[in-house]
């Protein structure tokens, strides 16, 4: 199984999901992003902590203009394989958006060539 499918499969579309933390680690060879947040597991119905790194990271945006709540993943996010690798939009612009200059729309997205991610029980 793609490891994307089996993250979505774990995860659903991040409806309700708490970011907790975002880190970067600057690399010219291969920068990388690091995010932590509380989600629910719909395998289990329960919450858990989910760790997911991104690799070789291509784009990322984080823009929270005042009064906006980035951290809280309010409605379904988008999860794609694209030519260019994956693309995690946390703040989707459109429903369903499919195209990379629809994800370009959001204010909070991070397009990469690779990512893993790993899992606790709270």
């Amino acid at each position: 199984m793609d490891k994307l499918e089996s993250f979505t499969k774990r995860y659903g579309t991040f409806n309700d999901a708490t970011i907790n933390e975002i880190s970067y680690i600057l690399d010219y060879r291969n920068p990388q992003l690091k995010l932590v947040a509380e989600t629910l597991n719909i395998i289990d119905s329960d919450f858990e902590t989910v760790t997911i790194f991104f690799y070789n990271v291509i784009e990322f945006k984080f823009f929270e203009p005042k009064g906006s709540h980035n951290h809280k993943a309010i409605w379904d996010c988008n999860f794609l394989y694209l030519q260019e690798g994956y693309a995690f939009d946390f703040n989707p612009w459109a429903e369903s958006t499919k195209y990379l200059e629809e994800i370009r729309k959001s204010n909070f997205y991070v397009l990469c060539k690779d990512f893993s991610f790993e899992f606790k029980k709270d």
